[in-house]
């Protein structure tokens, strides 16, 4: 086999323009099918970095359910965490936690840290614990102990210089002071990017307040158990919960997902889709060289005639030309690793999003057995068949002296590589058909209705935390007032507004009941609606048109006067029949189970709480409706409530100003540091690309389905133009010979063009009854698109006619060049 390898290296080194044309079509089928193997292997194969399998294999995603809510994932309140970790037997334990913005205070300005608040046996149950210091207590619990803190790595080595001596220091966080306890193993930043985390300490009002569901929650099922039997037990605890609180808990069930499908769920479905279209793109490289080895078989099919007639066994020539094929899969795998490095960096550079730290994409032995794997398959598929085709040729006829007129390439192996043109048309086009499915859902959403104008819009967040301002709320109210008196004061800045989450953000739904209808007696009949808390300018920022009544008024609308409120055109039509009909109106929100003395007024990062106690709130003004989730139609009104009187430490900020929204960012910036040095800002992005946030993988997704679409489309089109310039060339004597007797041109042309695209016709009908069979497996990502969505099924295929026209044009006018003279002495 030695000498094989050898011989079929002097061969391919003797034929360097075939050698590199089919190196480097298996490198782009092999590397694009690796990169989306990375990709897989991270998200299905790989081991969670530090848990340790059998623990991971055991950890579940908890969270609730309601009918009303259909697949939507609800999470716990604090009570619900407590009654589930108490009476569970099938669960050795349950770990709740929440966002939180960290402000560190720096030399020069202060940087803003991805946080985490995290029940304090929350690391021992995932099986994780500090690389320096210690772990939380049961007593870093408690409220009136000392704050403390463990650090990432990555922040550890990037804010302290991996000094070790930071343990046991104290640093200013937030304005408080906070001990640094531990510090986490290196590349550790649960649950996705935080890099500090501080024990769940809640307001007393959260404590008790069962219907305010705000923790993600993640359980270990005790060994033995099943994830069934795990089920089970939690529903039969909500149904009792449901029972003892019915204003709270009724219709609410558990659900419980392995880590690992929860994690994967609204991307694993794409991924595998899109992995299935990269080995669609792999089958198109191997039929490319397939083609070649054929053509490059019958080319020598004189050379094989006579070395079989001189005794050569067919066995040992198909195990050399197998050979060649070997060492053209093994360079193929070799490029396409290279390919694949930069691709896999390519991919997470594009992604719109953080890439969460149990998402790592290195190459490891399984990504290698794959690469090569692929290449030993493929050198398999795309040359067994043209080794043995090659190895039985007509002897008598090649071996004929004058070999001029001899068939070289007989009807056997025309019908192969037409076969094999056919192919890739039709799988071309089915990758083709669902970019253009992909593309078509994007750009709905680009253009649907949103109800607000985003375009020349900046957006970014800032706020104070609790340290800075205790309970006297009228300091982050100062705080927000000058620094959008300054923004509004900067030539170029055309508004600037106030709200508590931003179109496309973040969702807070609320229940609400109208002043003279009876209060609901179970939370299935409360209606529900989006709530926003914004000041007048947001609506003049986004151009929100003010359809009946009035704005916010800044002077007016203080937290001492009698509350107002806001809604939108949806709210006061569905409720009162007309848009003037609402004014004057009163609603509240419908907090159930809640006593008033049990109710503080928290601040919290995501918007204040509205006390349920509150007096019923005026509806002042009605304004257009806004789509706060694009790839969802409008289905619960909104209710904005005035800033001034709903105070937050932390907003939105919206600035309208002209040129590209991302000119302003210093202007911004600086703005916020003027007004407070201690403060920084975050989430600065255009408005427009806020909203797209809010489902990243369609636009992510969307791309990469056209890259390896248009992959394809170029493989596929090489490969027409390769079998018909193989065609052309076998038939100059022939074209010659009609040219010498009068033919045109244009009819030589038309002649190779028509049977170029009889091949391409046959690839297209295939390839449609294909897309139109598996587009379905789209349906459930695509928006404002049917699966068999007519323009792109009739423009698809025009494209991809278009392109093999001109890829049958080439040769056919290549093959008119050639002097008849020259044509009749050919063969």
């Amino acid at each position: 086999m030695l000498s094989d390898l050898k011989i079929a290296f002097r061969r391919l080194a003797g034929s360097p323009g075939f050698t590199t044309v089919a190196l480097v079509t298996l490198a782009v089928g092999i590397g694009s099918a690796t990169v989306v193997f990375a990709a897989v292997n991270a998200l299905f194969l790989k081991q969670v970095p530090l848990i340790d399998r059998a623990t991971e294999e055991r950890l579940v995603h908890l969270s609730l359910s309601h009918p009303n809510f259909g697949t939507e994932r609800i999470r716990l309140s604090y009570p619900d965490y407590l009654s589930l970790r108490e009476r569970a037997t099938t669960l050795a334990g349950v770990l709740v936690h929440r966002d939180r913005t960290v402000i560190i205070a720096g030399l020069n300005e202060p940087e803003r840290v991805y946080g985490t608040e995290i029940s304090w046996d929350a690391f021992a149950l995932l099986g994780v614990l500090p690389l320096h210091g210690r772990p939380f207590g049961a007593a870093d619990d408690a409220a009136d102990a000392p704050e403390v803190a463990l650090i990432s790595h990555a922040f550890w080595r990037r804010r302290f210089g991996g000094e070790p001596t930071i343990v046991g220091t104290t640093v200013t966080m937030n304005g408080r002071p906070v001990v640094i306890v531990g510090i986490m193993p290196e590349g550790w930043r649960y649950p996705n990017i935080s890099d500090i985390w501080t024990p769940l300490r809640l307001e007393p009002g959260l404590r008790v307040a069962r219907g305010d569901r705000f923790l993600e929650a993640r359980a270990r099922l005790q060994p033995g158990v099943t994830l069934a039997e795990a089920r089970t037990e939690a529903e039969a605890i909500m149904g009792a919960l449901a029972q003892e609180f019915p204003l709270t808990n009724q219709g609410l069930g558990a659900r419980l997902l392995p880590i690992r499908e929860e994690a994967t769920q609204n991307i694993g479905h794409l991924t595998l889709l899109l992995f299935g279209a990269v080995l669609f793109v792999f089958l198109i490289a191997c039929l490319n060289v397939a083609n070649l080895l054929l053509a490059r078989g019958a080319a020598r099919a004189k050379e094989y005639a006579l070395r079989l007639a001189l005794g050569a066994r067919r066995t040992h020539l198909v195990r050399q030309l197998l050979a060649e094929s070997l060492v053209l899969g093994l360079g193929g795998a070799v490029g396409g690793l290279v390919i694949a490095l930069w691709g896999c960096d390519a991919m997470i550079a594009v992604y719109p999003e953080a890439i969460p730290f149990w998402l790592r994409f290195d190459f490891d032995p399984r990504v290698f057995a794959f690469v090569f794997g692929l290449a030993m398959v493929g050198a398999v598929a795309f040359g067994l068949v043209p080794a043995f085709r090659a190895s039985r040729p007509d002897l008598v006829a090649e071996l004929k002296e004058g070999g001029r007129t001899a068939d070289v390439d007989g009807p056997r192996s025309q019908q192969l590589r037409h076969a094999l043109v056919i192919a890739e048309v039709a799988i071309a086009l089915v990758l083709l058909v669902g970019a253009g499915l992909m593309m078509r859902s994007f750009l709905f959403l680009q253009h649907v209705e949103r109800g607000y104008d985003p375009a020349g819009v900046l957006t970014f967040r800032t706020g104070l935390p609790p340290a800075l301002f205790g309970k006297d709320l009228t300091v982050p109210v100062r705080f927000f007032d000058q620094l959008l008196a300054r923004l509004r004061e900067t030539p170029g800045i055309d508004a600037a507004g106030a709200v508590s989450l931003l179109p496309g953000s973040d969702e807070m739904i609320n229940g609400y009941v109208l002043e003279g209808q009876p209060e609901p007696a179970e939370p299935n009949a409360v209606p529900h609606s989006h709530t926003r808390f914004a000041d007048a300018g947001y609506f003049r920022t986004l151009q929100v048109p003010l359809l009946a009544g009035r704005h916010f008024d800044e002077s007016r609308d203080l937290v001492t006067a009698p509350p107002v409120v806001i809604v939108d055109e949806v709210f006061a039509k569905r409720h009162f029949g007309s848009i003037d009909a609402a004014l004057g109106r009163r609603i509240k929100i419908w907090e159930p189970g809640l006593e008033k003395a049990a109710i503080p007024h928290p601040v919290l990062e995501m918007g204040p709480k509205i006390n349920p106690a509150q007096v019923w709130a005026e509806i002042v003004g009605v304004v257009g409706t806004v789509r706060h989730r694009l790839d969802r139609p409008t289905n619960w009104p909104t209710i904005y409530y005035a800033l001034r009187q709903c105070p937050s430490n932390f907003l939105s900020i919206v600035i309208r100003a002209n040129g590209k929204p991302s000119r302003w960012a210093e202007t911004a910036r600086e703005a916020t540091l003027a007004t407070d040095r201690g403060i920084p800002i975050y989430h600065v992005r255009p408005l427009s690309e806020v909203e797209l946030l809010r489902f990243p993988q369609v636009r992510f997704f969307t791309r990469l389905f056209l890259v390896f679409g248009v992959v394809a489309l170029l493989l596929a089109c090489i490969g027409i133009y390769g079998v018909m310039s193989y065609s052309v060339s076998l038939r100059t004597q022939e074209l010659g010979l009609r040219m010498a007797l009068g033919a045109q041109a244009g009819d030589v042309v038309r002649m190779v063009i028509r049977h170029g695209l009889g091949l391409v016709g046959l690839g297209l009908g295939a390839g449609l009854v294909a897309a139109f069979s598996l587009a379905h497996l789209l349906s459930g990502i695509l928006h404002g698109v049917s699966p068999h969505d007519p323009p792109t099924f009739a423009v698809v295929p025009l494209l991809l006619a278009t392109v093999a026209l001109v890829a049958c044009w080439l040769p056919s006018r290549r093959a008119t060049l050639v002097p008849p003279s020259s044509a009749l002495r050919a063969g």
